[in-house]
């Protein structure tokens, strides 16, 4: 996993950002460090190579300069550990489901008949929106587009006091259409 550096203010700035904001960005950044493309994006070569600037439609959400994060990408915002274990298993499936949409080649309103919900919704989500969406609701988005989807629950490593929440989604994801 990429690290993630915040410079500056700019992991104060996210955190005085709306809850929803905050989760938007934080999946952004959960793609950028899974070595994905975040979805609204543009080149900084004026700041040097590789370096992206997030936007939300078109705009920029809030430019940062960086620093090293913590390793978790939504701890650094203050999310509490619970909600923190909560939006990784969100960001892994809303990662998954976009794949499929986007793989699939679907119009946002195809992709709306085929998971039995609004265009509105599908662009939210396409736009990595988690807002609204829990993982039980995302789950089964996924059930819908024949995916299944899998829970391993195991021992911590000896020496860590808790266990870690992570998720891993297959590099196999059927993207085909089904006949």
């Amino acid at each position: 996993m990429k690290p993630v550096h915040f410079v500056g203010s700019s992991r104060e700035d996210l955190r005085e950002l709306p809850e929803s904001v905050q989760e938007t960005a934080g999946f952004q950044l959960f793609k950028v460090q899974q070595g994905k493309e975040p979805d609204d994006w543009k080149p900084m070569a004026s700041v040097g190579p590789g370096v992206q600037e997030i936007q939300k439609g078109g705009r920029v959400m809030k430019r940062a300069i960086v620093t090293k994060g913590s390793g978790h990408i939504f701890r650094d915002p203050g999310f509490s550990e619970e909600r923190s274990a909560e939006l990784i298993l969100k960001s892994s499936l809303l990662q998954a489901l976009q794949e499929i949409i986007r793989g699939r080649g679907w119009k946002q309103i195809e992709a709306a008949t085929h998971l039995d919900i609004d265009q509105a919704k599908v662009s939210k989500l396409l736009a990595g929106q988690m807002a609204g969406f829990s993982v039980e609701r995302l789950v089964h988005f996924l059930s819908l587009l024949g995916q299944d989807v899998e829970v391993t629950v195991k021992q911590a490593p000896r020496g860590q006091r808790y266990g870690r929440v992570r998720a891993k989604v297959s590099r196999r994801l059927k993207t085909f259409a089904a006949s």
